[in-house]
């Protein structure tokens, strides 16, 4: 993931070594995220580390509180102690780690 670009590289190591100078020609699968997209793998990423996503971070990315986004998604989850919130991060708890699938499907709903 490159700005709003997500791609792979070429598997061809021929192909991967003869571009290497220009990195743009051993791109494959080329996708143009949108903002929807975007935010919804800041938030699908983020809440996969333990340190979960700062509010602050998604508010500058985006230009928007995450409340405004996801408020149902986030509190539904809090409301079952499965989302937490401190100083400005919003994290998975320790149960909320054990149906992280279901909770990261939701925001990709959104």
């Amino acid at each position: 993931l490159l700005g709003n670009k997500r791609f792979s590289n070429t598997r061809s190591m021929a192909e991967y070594l003869q571009n290497s100078h220009f990195p743009e020609k051993c791109r494959e699968d080329c996708q143009t995220l949108t903002k929807e997209d975007a935010m919804a793998e800041f938030m699908f990423l983020g809440l996969r580390m333990t340190k979960g996503i700062s509010k602050k971070d998604f508010q500058e990315a985006f230009a928007c509180p995450v409340e405004s986004i996801y408020g149902s998604v986030l509190e539904k989850y809090k409301n079952m102690a499965l989302l937490m919130e401190k100083d400005g991060w919003i994290f998975l708890s320790r149960e909320g780690i054990h149906v992280s699938n279901q909770i990261m499907a939701d925001f990709l709903l959104v």
